[in-house]
């Protein structure tokens, strides 16, 4: 069959075409410099201070929170690729262009792993068809898609890589041993890059003991060592990155990181594990179910304990501790970290349609006639609900079970095709054709739905089509790297007090220095931004006096500010939006679609 003969040439040519779309798709924003967000702008400023001479061990950013700088919980893993690309294009190009290229090629070529191995799972699973009718349809899968576009250079892209590649692992059915060793590996470098691979993680590690635990979903002997081999290579595994990104810094437990309580919790079960196993081996009992159990719940407890013991208030949600007021006004309208029921409809419907498509998959695996093997069924059903479950939860984590979906629905597609034609029927033939194609695209057709009534909504109210079209504008206009770039009309290193949204992309494209970004370690320098928009004046003045704030830089396009004035309508940044100035302030000038107003405390005492 071509499609399998040809597998390789036809895969490069479907990730060609997707970058092609996706560089189409994204022409505007690479053309203007815009990233995807300040996640991704503040990724390239650590990139850049690294680079020009910042230890490795050190990602502080030295121009927010001055003088003691921003500390950050991000990986050194996802700067190097970066880097490299940057540094390969230095000889031909100035930093800023060789730094542009990079963030345009980088999410591409992160896609092009992701989908390479995508392709290949959908093969082994299904057959080849299935696996490249799927890898098509990743352009239609939104949440998939705003994870590689151009200028997305974040880590989200490489999380995807890290499931998919623990995934393909796990059904790796000629070389379990194998397999199992590269699951950990994938879920240790995951972990290291985000700790949200933490629940995923729990999952796959789950189902291999499930493996372990019942011959009726084993393959073979050899599968009943994949749950300690894949335990121990996760523990060495994160033992060793945490060495050579954290320099085996043990004095703090950080639940937001991979941190010493992640590695102590994951020794304390894969000891346990391996060590229950091999007496199993050695007693002559490894068959006996009862003892399984008993090994899989004390590993659990040793565990268990373990957390306890190094830092309990890991075992909860990792922003517990967030402070109330910058929860309420940063973390909640966080959309991707929300659950999926408390979103946006505009974004939830892109989620609700691909939740359909698993249910619809997972339904199909548990009755149809399936080429897939029972055991690999049963795994590959319980691998989609419970990433559906941690994507119900977590919204930016819903795009594994919506593409796992989205594989299952190919094969769904090419079954129900063949079905159809061999109807004589044009009416039955042509409904189950119909079935098939919506099957395929259930998140799009959704979306659409959505669109259609929010298209109405605007049509009935065209006042608030006309204001919601002109704050859009505005707001682009804010974020144009041209218009950040003109604020370095400013003394050089003048502090600035912006908005949390802003303040990457003051750091990327000028040398001026910032209180905060959106980014929770550095929380108490969050919550003087948000108190200096929302507080009274005096609230504001000894934040500014505290601070050291030389310019107030106010944008109409930004909705962060907008929330502060609608939520504080007496607050000092409303104030100041109507022109009530105390004396220490003063309108300085507009730089492009900025106010600038200029802190001088020594008119403070005039009369």
């Amino acid at each position: 069959m071509i499609f399998e003969r040809r597998f390789g040439i036809i895969l490069a040519v479907i990730w060609l075409v997707i970058c092609g779309l996706l560089l189409f798709i994204g022409s505007e924003a690479i053309a203007n410099w815009r990233f995807f967000d300040p996640d991704d702008q503040l990724r390239i400023v650590q990139v850049r201070d690294w680079l020009a001479g910042q230890s490795w061990w050190d990602i502080t950013q030295y121009r927010m929170n001055a003088p003691a700088g921003g500390p950050m919980h991000w990986s050194r893993l996802v700067d190097v690729p970066i880097a490299f690309i940057i540094l390969f294009l230095g000889p031909f190009l100035q930093t800023e262009a060789a730094e542009h290229i990079a963030s345009i090629i980088l999410p591409l070529l992160t896609f092009g792993v992701g989908i390479w191995i995508y392709a290949r799972l959908g093969r082994r699973l299904f057959d080849a068809r299935a696996g490249l009718l799927s890898s098509a349809l990743l352009i239609t899968l939104v949440p998939v898609m705003i994870q590689v576009v151009p200028m997305r250079i974040d880590h989200h892209g490489w999380q995807f890589v890290a499931f998919f590649g623990a995934t393909a692992a796990m059904f790796w059915k000629d070389r379990p041993i194998l397999g199992a060793m590269l699951m950990g590996l994938a879920l240790a470098l995951w972990l290291e890059i985000s700790i949200e691979a933490l629940p995923f993680a729990i999952l796959f590690m789950g189902l291999l003991a499930l493996r372990w635990l019942s011959p009726a979903i084993r393959q073979s002997d050899k599968d009943a060592y994949a749950f300690s081999v894949a335990l121990m290579t996760l523990a060495g595994s994160v033992c060793i990155l945490f060495s050579i990104t954290e320099n085996w810094a043990l004095h703090g437990n950080y639940c937001d990181s991979l941190s010493p309580v992640h590695i102590g919790t994951l020794s304390a079960v894969a000891i346990f594990v391996a060590a229950g196993q091999w007496i199993l081996v050695q007693t002559g009992h490894s068959d006996k179910l009862f003892y399984k159990i008993a090994i899989c719940a004390i590993a659990g407890s040793a565990g268990l304990v373990s957390l306890m013991a190094i830092a309990p208030q890991c075992g909860g949600d990792a922003f517990a501790t967030l402070d109330p007021l910058v929860r309420k006004f940063w973390y909640n309208r966080v959309q991707e970290g929300l659950p999926v029921w408390q979103l946006q409809s505009s974004i939830a419907s892109h989620y609700w349609g691909g939740f359909a498509a698993v249910v619809f998959g997972v339904g199909y695996l548990a009755w149809a006639k399936q080429p897939i093997e029972k055991h690999d069924r049963i795994i590959l059903i319980l691998l989609a609900l419970g990433s559906l479950a941690i994507g119900m939860l977590v919204s930016r984590t819903a795009l594994y079970a919506i593409a796992l979906a989205n594989m299952i629905g190919a094969s769904m597609f090419i079954a129900l095709m063949q079905r159809a034609d061999q109807l004589q029927n044009i009416w039955p033939r042509m409904t189950l054709r119909v079935i098939a194609c919506m099957l395929i695209a259930p998140a799009t057709i959704t979306q659409k739905i959505e669109t259609s009534f929010a298209a109405q909504n605007l049509a009935a109210n065209p006042e608030l089509k006309a204001r919601k079209k002109y704050y859009k504008k505005l707001g682009r206009i804010c974020q144009k790297s041209s218009s950040i770039r003109a604020l370095q009309k400013l003394p050089s290193g003048s502090q600035l007090m912006v908005g949390l949204d802003v303040a990457p992309s003051v750091l990327v494209f000028t040398d001026l220095k910032v209180v905060a970004s959106g980014h929770h370690r550095n929380q108490s320098a969050m919550k003087d931004v948000i108190m200096a928009f929302i507080g009274t004046e005096a609230e504001a003045r000894h934040i500014y006096k505290a601070r050291e704030i030389d310019y107030l830089i106010t944008c109409e396009g930004s909705n962060e500010l907008h929330i502060y004035y609608n939520s504080a309508p007496q607050g000092f940044g409303a104030q100041v939006r109507r022109g009530e100035l105390p004396k220490w302030l003063i309108q300085d000038r507009s730089i492009g679609p900025y106010k600038v107003f200029k802190v001088d405390w020594s008119r403070e005492n005039d009369r």
